[in-house]
Formats: C-alpha cells, structure tokens, sequence
C-alpha cells in the first residue's frame, strides 16, 4: 500500500509540473501575441493620433475665422501636430469647441495636403488641393466644398487633370497644353482668394502669402529652359513641351 500511496504521489507531481510549464508556456505565448499587437498598434500610432481622445499641440489657430457650414455663425480652424510635428490634423470647430470636420495630412510625399479657406461669391468654402506626382505621373486635382451641419462635405466645385512630363520616354502618354492651363487657371482663381490654414505639399511654396498661386514648380527645375513668368501659362507649357520634346 505504501508503495502505492509513494506511486500516486510522484504521479501527481509529475501531473502538476508538466501541468505548470503549460501554463508557462501558454503565458509566454500570450505575452508575445501582446507585444505583437503592442508593437502593430506602434506602427499605426500616426493615424490612430488623429483621434479626438489622442492629445496633439495647437501649433495654429484661426479664431472664428470663417462659416463653413453658412449658418451665420464663425467656425474656428485649428492645426494640431502629434508626434515629432510629422503628422497633423486640420480640425474645424463650432463655437463651442466641438469638432465638425477634421482631415489628416503629413509631411511623408504619400500624406502630402493643402486645405485654405477660400471666399467665393461672397461665401467661405474649405479648398483642398492635392498637385501629387510620382516618378513624373502627374494627378493634380481640387475641391471646394462646404459643410453640412453634421460637418458632412457639400462639393461646390472640384477638377482635374492628369499629364506626364517623363519627355522620350516609353511610358509617355499625355501633356495636353490646354487641358493643364485651364485646370491651372481654375486653382489659380480660387487661389487668389483663399488664405492657407494647413500645407504640408513639400513642392508647393508661396512667395507671397496675400496672393497664392501655384506656379508648377516643375517648369523651374528643367535644365536650360527659361521662360516668361509673365506669359500665358498655355504659352509657357507649349514652350516647355517644345523643348523636352526636341532633347
């Protein structure tokens, strides 16, 4: 009997140790699936920091600055800045500081935003201007809108055009003149009425703050040609596509 009792003892010993390292390993196993998603969320911190319930720094404030909503009331427009100032949100508050619309932008090509207040026929509208190029593919588009008193976009206005400057190369495909020059002049249009409230386009600079105008940068970098600033922009294109053509 002794000799059993002994038996079920070690039995039991066995039983509770391999019984504890499972345990053990099942709580390092869920220790690493923890960090895992610790970790993930790290990596999606940037756009989980847009969150009304995540703290940034006002680095800007535009105090009843416009009526987005033409509700006969002034909205205020504030520039919040998370982290070490490379993502941003474009907040546009009531007057009792709640949050009616908000978009994100960053200072990575791929966040790259402009938004302005622009007055037209006597009315202030949020412009949100996106010139993004990659590897020479131009897509250079805009939209006017204003908002719902749920803060929902309502579109006044929007265009686009979409050319290439990749000149005597196979994946050339288009530089309609006319088609960039009156998109331009549109922009350009509500340009010289908006004031900036967020821009984070690394390519596209102001030289005077009180008169904004997109000059396409672009035209300013090509080595050897020169033009008119003064000139029709259909003219200036036609001279440009000229001259990478003839290279």
């Amino acid at each position: 009997m002794k000799q059993w009792i002994g038996f079920i003892i070690i039995v039991s010993i066995i039983v509770t140790l391999a019984a504890c390292g499972s345990q053990s390993e099942t709580t390092i196993n869920n220790n690493a699936q923890q960090d895992e998603i610790q970790n993930s969320a790290v990596e999606i911190v940037p756009q989980e920091k847009t969150d009304s319930t995540v703290s940034g720094e006002i680095i800007k404030e535009f105090t009843s600055i416009a009526d987005f909503n033409h509700d006969g009331v002034k909205e205020t427009a504030k520039v919040v800045a998370f982290g070490d100032k490379e993502y941003f949100e474009l907040q546009i508050c009531s007057s009792e500081e709640n949050i009616l619309w908000k978009t994100e932008a960053a200072t990575a090509h791929m966040g790259w935003l402009s938004l302005f207040l622009c007055q037209s026929d006597g009315k202030d509208y949020l412009l949100k201007y996106t010139p993004y190029m990659s590897q020479g593919a131009c897509h250079y588009q805009y939209d006017l809108f204003s908002l719902d008193s749920s803060g929902n976009e309502i579109i006044t206005d929007s265009g686009s055009v979409q050319f290439d400057i990749n000149f005597g190369s196979p994946v050339h495909y288009s530089f309609n003149t006319d088609e960039i020059a009156a998109f331009m002049n549109e922009v350009n249009a509500y340009l010289e009425n908006s004031v900036v409230l967020l821009n984070t386009d690394g390519n596209l600079k102001f030289k005077d703050g009180s008169h904004l105008k997109d000059t396409l940068w672009w035209l300013d970098v090509e080595d050897g040609f020169t033009y008119d600033k003064t000139a029709n922009l259909s003219d200036i294109l036609a001279s440009y596509k000229k001259f990478r053509e003839s290279r």
